[in-house]
């Protein structure tokens, strides 16, 4: 969920820092004793126990400076006589957060302090603040070693002012963001075993979102940040009592009820700033996190919270609304509001109504009678008809499966838990089939900044968010050195607090790759409310194998929403569906996606990518336009050339024995340079077919194939593992769903607009009516009113 980090202006004596292993109110004896007036400060705000942790040297004089300085674990303290007898200036940060405090500047007194901070040795900022003999004052900076310097000063009637006692010693600290969650212990290969860790993964990531950030406890504009710390705190009291606190904050239950008590509603929807206008929304992205705390944690809720949390937080209530169908814009047009916006609203009504009808007893809160039962099950029907409009949405898809959480987790209408079981089962089935190691490179709508060319690791931040969920379900973190990045605690707790579990097939199918392919065609779904446009259909297909998986980069779409192109004209539009490059991910290679041999496709129209159309995979068969084949696997693979054909066995040790080999088939396009080389590839397991039979077969299976393809034209291959395909480069009609790989071993595949949901050796679906297989269970959704799973 990115980096976490609550911007607030609250006491020193409520914050501190935190190792990510802390578990107890108490620390163990320090090594050095603060002594003096640094000392008083330090035990002041609670010695080992506070903010600044233990010392890690002794006190010193400062060159050229009256004072002594002393350097803590996660901050400094400075006596600075110059300023004032018992002057002490302090700072510690969390994060990249810092905390000054100084004072007492008795006997002088100042009208302002003025207050400077560099990072780097380079000036970051200077702010005026009100005078006394004392003062706090916090600042969010960059990486690195971040000082702090004070000084008061007296202010005149023409405007200047006097600062005899000039600027305070400088305090510092090497500030930066938290390192990863260590589950190296708790991690795992085997499917059997992954979830033997969970509650240790549970618990080490509860700690290090409560502890290495701060929640304010008087209150904020409330978000998804909010309410995950506040589930996080109560979670570890949960487990420790009431008296647990994070190093340097008070009583984690007393923090959460003191900032509850202190927050108040906003809107929910979406948030925009244009220059005519601006919204402040996305309170249902709270919402989801409070619907966490009244139900898992409620009776850590004190009275007033309790009160608070019924009858001023919980907004979202009754019956459905069409005015949150719509976000009004400037006051000029009202925009059809996102489809993850709408399930987070939804979601929270409906789990509200069940809380304000136990406490009030009033039959508007009847999700029956209101008709919020009947709502939620006929929308989420249309997500196992046609999957989600916004599909592997980044990040999105983190707030519709949140919300379905929430719906497995306290709904109390068992049609309504099935319903939301149905929807997760087969989105989380569906992940595990069409990524490798966990990453995913298939092709999603929102937000367009987030494809794999701009971000290159398919674990960082910007990455798929089930990458994330699924890196805590099963502890498969070999290419992360046994961590969970600390990007990614907000979605370790979400998952991690919630009752759900993947299916065990989907688990099994995440961790070990077997021979699969699957084909998705999301289907012509109902137009979206407040929409003038329809949702043009996605198309992915995943081809998967022991060592590698090919994912088809798919097709360019619109946003759905409609207006796209006045969305373009405030800015950039980042809601169209992303082509993706079909991509060769090797299962050994952990590397970054410029890497992979890949097929980037062409587009010459505006968006950057319309007009791409990137689905040409069938088995271990792969083609398309502007192939790349990075270097490096030229320098490291067993070769060998024959006119346009090149083979590289990867299943080297230079390669990294990687347990495969490749054709390549490419060569300009004749009067058609921007299409760079066009080809096709064709990869197969080194154990079941060896390098040197690998060319003999393929060469002699194939003796009239032209060197260079004409991309309106079928060709037909037979591949060194006897499967044949005939495939295109280009659709004939520049459309989307006509098939590149026209036929697959003498069968006729067909448009994608007859194709079903997912047809696939693992997962098959009816036509578009809600009706999926996944292997270990089957997921009928065909009676809107009536989900069913059945288990095999």
């Amino acid at each position: 969920m990115g980096h976490l980090r609550v911007l607030l202006t609250i006491p020193l004596v409520l914050l501190g820092m935190v190792s990510a292993t802390t578990v107890a109110t108490a620390a163990s004896p320090c090594g050095i004793t603060p002594y003096g007036l640094i000392g008083a400060r330090w035990t002041q705000l609670g010695a080992e126990g506070s903010a600044f942790g233990c010392a890690t040297e002794v006190e010193h004089d400062v060159p050229g400076r009256s004072g002594r300085l002393q350097t803590f674990q996660w901050g400094q303290i400075a006596w600075t006589p110059s300023q004032g007898d018992a002057m002490v200036v302090s700072m510690y940060y969390i994060a990249n957060h810092v905390v000054v405090d100084w004072g007492p500047t008795n006997p002088f007194s100042y009208d302002k302090f003025v207050v400077r901070w560099d990072l780097n040795g380079q000036n970051q900022g200077q702010r005026d603040l009100n005078g006394g003999t004392g003062g706090h004052f916090e600042f969010d900076t960059g990486s690195g070693w971040s000082s702090t310097i004070v000084e008061g000063c007296d202010t005149h009637v023409i405007g200047s002012s006097t600062c005899r006692q000039q600027w305070t010693i400088p305090v510092g600290a090497n500030v930066g963001p938290p390192g990863p969650i260590n589950i190296a212990a708790w991690s795992a290969t085997d499917p059997a075993h992954a979830y033997d860790g969970l509650d240790q993964r549970r618990l080490a990531a509860v700690q290090q979102l409560a502890c290495t950030r701060v929640l304010n406890p008087g209150g904020s504009n409330a978000g998804e940040n909010e309410g995950l710390l506040m589930s996080a705190h109560l979670e570890l009291v949960r487990r420790f009592g009431t008296g647990y606190r994070c190093r340097g904050q008070i009583p984690s239950i007393d923090l959460v009820n003191q900032a509850l008590r202190n927050t108040w509603p906003h809107p929910t929807g979406s948030s925009f700033d244009t220059p005519i206008c601006s919204r402040n929304g996305d309170y249902d992205t709270f919402l989801k996190g409070l619907m966490v705390v009244a139900y898992r944690y409620w009776d850590l809720l004190y009275p007033d919270t309790r009160t608070h949390v019924l009858h001023d937080l919980m907004t979202e209530n009754g019956a459905h609304s069409t005015d949150d169908e719509k976000t009004p814009v400037c006051g000029l047009i009202d925009l059809p509001e996102s489809e993850n916006h709408r399930l987070l609203i939804e979601s929270a009504r409906y789990l509200a109504n069940q809380k304000l009808r136990d406490a009030t007893g009033n039959p508007a809160f009847d999700n029956v009678a209101n008709g919020m039962r009947e709502y939620l099950l006929r929308n989420l029907q249309n997500f196992a008809k046609f999957d989600f409009m916004e599909y592997n949405a980044r990040p999105y898809q983190r707030y519709s499966m949140d919300a379905l959480f929430n719906l497995y987790d306290y709904a109390r209408d068992p049609a309504i838990r099935t319903a939301a079981q149905v929807v997760l089962d087969y989105t989380t089935s569906k992940f595990a089939l069409s990524s490798n190691q966990l990453r995913r490179a298939g092709p999603f709508r929102r937000l367009t900044s987030r494809t794999d060319a701009a971000n290159q690791w398919y674990y960082g931040n910007p990455s798929d968010p089930q990458t994330a969920f699924f890196l805590f379900w099963t502890g498969l973190s070999g290419n992360l050195g046994g961590t969970i990045p600390d990007w990614w605690a907000g979605e370790s707790v979400m998952v991690g607090l919630s009752s759900y579990l993947p299916p065990a097939s989907a688990i099994r199918n995440a961790m070990v790759k077997g021979t699969t392919q699957e084909t998705f065609y999301h289907g012509n779904r109902p137009r979206l409310s407040y929409s003038p446009d329809d949702a043009a259909p996605g198309v992915e297909i995943y081809s998967s194998s022991p060592s590698y998986l090919i994912s088809a980069g798919g097709v360019w779409l619109p946003s759905g929403y409609g207006r796209d192109e006045w969305y373009d004209r405030l800015g950039t539009n980042e809601n169209y569906g992303s082509v993706q490059s079909t991509t060769l991910m090797p299962t050994r290679a952990n590397t970054n996606r410029d890497n992979f041999i890949r097929f980037d496709g062409y587009s010459n129209s505006s968006p950057t990518g319309r007009g791409n159309v990137n689905t040409c995979v069938e088995g271990g068969f792969a083609c398309g336009l502007n192939l790349q084949v990075p270097q490096m696997w030229s320098n490291c693979a067993q070769q060998y050339t024959s006119g346009p054909w090149r083979f590289l066995n990867l299943n080297v040790p230079a390669c990294g024995n990687l347990g495969f080999s490749v054709v390549i088939h490419g060569s300009p396009v004749d009067g058609a340079p921007q299409y760079g080389t066009a080809g096709f590839v064709h990869a197969v397991e080194a154990s079941n077919i060896g390098f040197w039979d690998f060319v003999n077969r393929t060469l002699a299976a194939n003796p009239n194939l032209p060197e260079r393809l004409n991309p309106q034209q079928e060709y037909g291959v037979t591949l060194a593992d006897g499967h044949t395909v005939t495939f295109r480069l280009t659709t004939p009609s520049g459309g989307n769903y006509e098939r590149l790989v026209t036929w697959s071993d003498g069968r006729y595949l067909g448009d994608f607009g007859t194709a079903p949901l997912v047809a696939g050796t693992t997962m098959t679906s009816g036509n578009h009516d809600g009706l999926i297989d996944i292997g270990d269970r089957v997921l009928d959704y065909r009676d809107p009113l009536n989900p069913v799973v059945s288990y095999r």
